[in-house]
This record gives C-alpha cells, sequence and structure tokens, in this order.
C-alpha cells in the first residue's frame, strides 16, 4: 500500500473492493483485497474525493468532492456514472440509509440535504 499517504476516503464494498479516495493526486482508486492491493482502475476526479459511500445491495458508490460535487461510481467497472454539482463548497459529510434509499450530505455551505439515491443514481434520467 505503498504511496497511499494522502488517503482521504474509504469504503469497502460486500464483494471486497476497496475504493480509495486521495487528496493530493485527485484520484479514485479502486482495489481488490487479498494477498496484496491490485490497483484496477484510477478515475481522475476534479477536486478530489472527501467522502465515499456505498450502496449496501447494489455495486453502486457516492462520492463527494472539494467542489461541491457528487459522484455515482459503478465499483464493478470503476467508472464515474453521472457527476453534479449538489453544494455550493465542500462536502464535508454523506452518509447512506441502511436501506440504500437515501443519501444525506452536508457542506461548507451551510446546507444539509437529503438525496433519493434512486433519483441520482445509475438509472436516474438524465436531467
Amino acid at each position: 500500500m505503498s504511496g497511499l499517504v494522502d488517503v482521504q476516503a474509504l469504503a469497502i464494498t460486500d464483494g471486497g473492493r476497496v475504493l480509495v479516495g486521495l487528496h493530493s493526486k485527485r484520484v479514485l482508486f479502486r482495489m481488490h483485497l487479498g494477498d496484496g492491493c491490485e490497483e484496477v482502475s484510477a478515475v481522475t476526479v476534479p477536486g478530489g474525493i472527501l467522502h465515499l459511500v456505498h450502496h449496501p445491495v447494489r455495486e453502486v458508490a457516492w462520492a463527494g468532492t472539494y467542489l461541491g460535487e457528487i459522484l455515482c461510481l459503478d465499483t464493478r467497472r470503476g467508472e464515474v456514472l453521472r457527476s453534479f454539482r449538489a453544494h455550493r463548497a465542500r462536502i464535508v459529510a454523506m452518509e447512506i440509509s441502511p436501506d440504500g434509499r437515501w443519501l444525506v450530505t452536508a457542506a461548507d455551505d451551510h446546507q444539509l440535504l437529503l438525496w433519493d439515491t434512486q433519483a441520482i443514481g445509475p438509472d436516474a434520467a438524465d436531467a
């Protein structure tokens, strides 16, 4: 795990994949657990990742960024499925409900927002 000195956020999937959000490199790595960690894919994310949460059932995660964006990630393929500006400042906290239906975010813009994951997930209609 050398080279990961600037880890900002972590999440783990039911399948044993680890999502690592890096601050300074502004890259999201997806890695496998096992005898060692193998880098599977890397996605450049402007502004850097501050928080990661994984859906309890689906292979989807959401990331909150320094720029106030929320990214919906396919954890199996290591791709950004959609992104949008959620806040006017960096996202400082993020959590998902146990059933995966709701995502809550808080940011330095002094807002606490509740999101329906079906509306901001991979199957949502583009606006």
